[in-house]
């Protein structure tokens, strides 16, 4: 038997997120811990929560779910409404991560309060902008999709269908899901069902392709878009994420690194109000070309750099033509394919839920975007932020660094990002 928390009123959520809310048990080469908060759907809302203060949280919990966990949740503005409180135990998960920290062994998964858990989505959390169906079985990810009132048109073409649809006087919707391996292997057929209700579908190159069946990422991303979804992000740990879209995906031709409003964290009503501490050559597009270019410009004893000059002395030449078309259409992104690396880090402390961090980070992004549909420029800065959020996660056990980060520590590193890639 299962009841609601009493939650603390909040105002109407813009975010839902459903998924698993767990206790965690993690041991590292350096470090243990246990009692820890966990679960995918914990470390998305709180995600959420850092750029958007309209998030609910949608998940089950046992009567030995500490208390603490729930205060903070709750302290960053998280709706607890959609979180039950069973008589059970809750959900635990125990792993130990080795020397190479991209390597952990599960040592004990107890499920607990989900092995008959429905989804019980609370109606002031059902017409959320954007839907968030973090790991969770299939079918509870279906459940959910039910709830919120999202239905699939029937597949049109060789791409199968173009996403979820809902009444045509509707707010438009937004669908986010992730998912693991153990569901491609045990509720696969359950999983091709949940992906046409997709606007994005996020998963680890592993799982990519598993369920694509190909081990090269680039046609793994164009075989999952077939199977529905319009976008699809595969993340690569330490080394980024690639951004995969359908060819119906709306691309603004103005938009550009300086003027893209989704180069800012623009947070209606959330503790975010700008962090765009961008660097003056992004600013500035009329910079100096010679500042964009390789150093071989700058050295007159490199053949290379004398045929630079001549050309840009000369803007008749064939080469000032190449470079000039080149720096003018960087600012137009390429349709259909993305690459973000991921930020450095010198030491990981734990790396569990960075994943969910990036998911989480990209939905609460998107909504204070406003409404959808995005342009592929909001896209990539929402995989862009996603990225940054999730390498702080990593620096500490569990949520811990996400619940004392300072808006400034991440715009800081928004802007050192925007250094490094800078080319």
């Amino acid at each position: 038997m299962s009841q609601p928390l009493a939650a603390t009123p909040h105002p109407p959520v813009t975010v839902v997120i459903g998924g698993t809310i767990a206790i965690d048990h993690v041991k590292t080469p350096d470090a243990e811990a246990a009692g820890l908060l966990g679960g995918s759907a914990a470390y998305a809302a709180l995600a959420a929560s850092f750029f958007c203060r309209s998030v609910g949280l949608v998940g089950i919990i046992g009567r030995d779910f500490p208390q603490e966990h729930l205060d903070m949740l709750e302290n960053h503005g998280i709706s607890l409404a959609g979180v039950e409180r069973s008589d059970n135990e809750s959900f635990t998960w125990s792993g130990e991560y080795h020397a190479n920290m991209n390597e952990r062994t599960t040592r004990h998964v107890g499920l607990n309060v989900l092995e008959n858990w429905q989804v019980k989505v609370p109606a002031a959390a059902a017409s959320a902008t954007i839907v968030v169906l973090a790991n969770m079985s299939p079918d509870n990810q279906l459940e959910m999709l039910a709830q919120c009132g999202i239905e699939l048109i029937e597949p049109i073409g060789p791409i199968g269908p173009i996403g979820p649809i809902v009444d045509a006087e509707s707010p438009p919707r937004f669908v986010i899901a992730d998912t693991m391996d153990l569901w491609i292997e045990i509720a696969n057929e359950r999983l091709q069902e949940v992906l046409p209700h997709l606007d994005l579908f996020v998963l680890n190159e592993g799982e990519a392709r598993a369920l694509a069946g190909t081990s090269n990422l680039v046609r793994a991303g164009r075989i999952l878009l077939e199977k529905g979804p319009r976008h699809v992000v595969i993340k690569l740990g330490e080394f980024g994420a690639m951004l995969f879209s359908s060819s119906s995906v709306i691309h603004d031709p103005r938009s550009s690194i300086q003027n893209d409003r989704g180069s800012q964290i623009e947070d209606r009503g959330s503790r975010i109000e700008d962090s765009s501490a961008l660097p003056s050559s992004i600013l500035n597009p009329q910079s100096s070309i010679s500042s964009s270019l390789p150093s071989t410009i700058h050295d007159p004893q490199s053949p290379i750099s004398s045929a630079l000059q001549s050309s840009i002395l000369n803007p008749q030449s064939s080469i000032s033509s190449a470079l000039q078309s080149s720096i003018a259409s960087a600012s137009e992104p390429a349709p259909g394919f993305f690459r973000c690396s991921a930020w450095p880090l010198e030491s990981v402390a734990d790396p569990t839920g960075a994943g969910d961090t990036f998911l989480g980070a990209m939905a609460g992004y998107l909504a204070v975007q406003g409404p959808p549909p995005y342009t592929a420029s909001v896209l990539r800065q929402a995989v862009i932020q996603g990225s940054i959020l999730a390498s702080f996660t990593c620096e500490a056990f569990s949520t811990r660094r996400l619940e004392s980060l300072e808006v400034t520590e991440f715009s800081h590193r928004l802007q050192q990002f925007r250094h490094a890639t800078l080319w």
